[in-house]
């Protein structure tokens, strides 16, 4: 596989990348969430004017909209990071986003975490970190590569975490990193804590991401 080290960011790089989340999750929830619930308004309000033989095709259709609605929702929430982070710590989110996939994008996807203690509980900032680069990883094995199988593999090195996500999709050349792929930001945030993120890929042979953490404390 090629590989392309990354270069470290100034502070206000990193900073200038968690903006540009906030801008997006903004952007999508005005964007497709708040058009979408007016659509189900006015959809409501117009089967107000219905005949009343009418009026139950339409409130299905304001249902399924709805449905529709929150799903998008909750799947905004969950990359803004998932109740089992916060409550349970990471080896339950992780298990929740290979469920998830399961589930949702057929992607398989393993997981094996190595730390003796399955309880142990880093930084809020660094676990929602690492979080977002694994959700991140997966999202795009299924988007861009095309993934079937993936893993999530974590495992504690002396005073370090090491967390390495791969896949079994197209890859790409890390010289020409596609546009939309959403990890350089995070790999600022990682870098801005303490660790590194790395991705390794070529195509046909596809993608390899691994972050390193300090355990601290």
């Amino acid at each position: 596989m090629g590989s392309q080290p990354r270069v470290k960011p100034r502070v206000g790089e990193s900073l200038a990348a968690i903006e540009r989340d906030r801008a997006a999750w903004a952007r999508e929830l005005h964007d497709e969430t708040l058009q979408g619930l007016t659509a189900v308004r006015v959809r409501l309000s117009a089967a107000r004017r219905r005949p009343r033989e009418e009026l139950a095709a339409e409130v299905d259709t304001a249902i399924d909209l709805l449905a529709k609605e929150t799903a998008a929702l909750r799947a905004l929430l969950s990359r803004v990071g998932p109740p089992a982070l916060d409550d349970l710590g990471l080896p339950h989110a992780f298990e929740g986003l290979a469920i998830h996939h399961a589930s949702t994008t057929g992607l398989d996807v393993t997981f094996e975490w190595e730390p003796a203690d399955a309880s142990l509980r880093l930084e809020p900032e660094l676990e929602n970190a690492l979080f977002r680069v694994t959700q991140e990883a997966l999202d795009n094995a299924v988007e861009h590569g095309h993934a079937e199988t993936a893993s999530i593999d974590v495992r504690r090195d002396a005073g370090t975490l090491l967390l390495a996500i791969r896949d079994d999709g197209a890859g790409f050349d890390v010289e020409h990193e596609p546009s939309g792929l959403g990890l350089r930001g995070l790999e600022e945030r990682i870098t801005l804590l303490g660790g590194s993120l790395r991705v390794s890929s070529a195509p046909g042979a596809g993608t390899s991401v691994r972050a390193r953490v300090p355990l601290r404390g």
